[in-house]
């Protein structure tokens, strides 16, 4: 099934980089798998089926982009966009404005992937942007808006994309 979406927005902490095992391991040692399970599977099955994969993020930008290097997946992205370079964080719709604008997406060829729905799936929403819930926390959670697509784990990008 061929879909509509050209462009992907990825959110960073929590979707790609799992910033709950860091606050109980070293995030320092190599041993340290910093990617959220099936990261780097999903972004290679994206971009392998020719999506333009951006980040979008709240937080500083150098923050987020060591986040984005420790992952090993930043190759892979064609944008960082964060909400200190927009000056606005999600949820608010003009973060997402200019994350159109600055990649050249629209909003009918978009679909936004993040873990939290206060702030991913509100933020695409309100700028008219299809959204996919990755449900990694309360399994049985029900969002009070529509969604276009709800996975509790991000092989299931598969099954729908």
């Amino acid at each position: 099934m061929k879909h509509k979406y050209s462009d992907i927005f990825i959110d960073l902490d929590n979707t790609l980089y799992d910033t709950c095992r860091l606050a109980t391991e070293d995030a320092g040692s190599p041993d340290t798998d910093v990617c959220v399970a099936g990261a780097a599977d999903m972004v290679d099955y994206l971009k392998h089926r020719g999506y333009r994969l951006h980040v979008c993020t709240n937080g500083s930008t150098a923050e987020q982009r060591e986040k984005l290097e420790l992952t090993g997946l930043s190759a892979n992205f064609s944008t960082l966009i964060t909400s200190e370079d927009v000056g606005v964080e999600k949820p608010d719709a003009r973060f997402f404005g200019e994350a159109l604008r600055r990649t050249g997406a629209t909003v009918a060829t978009t679909l936004v992937i993040g873990d939290n729905f206060d702030t991913d799936m509100l933020g695409a929403l309100r700028a008219g942007i299809d959204a996919m819930l990755f449900n990694r926390w309360q399994h049985d959670f029900v969002p009070p808006q529509p969604v276009a697509y709800i996975i509790v784990e991000l092989t299931d990008v598969k099954k729908l994309l």
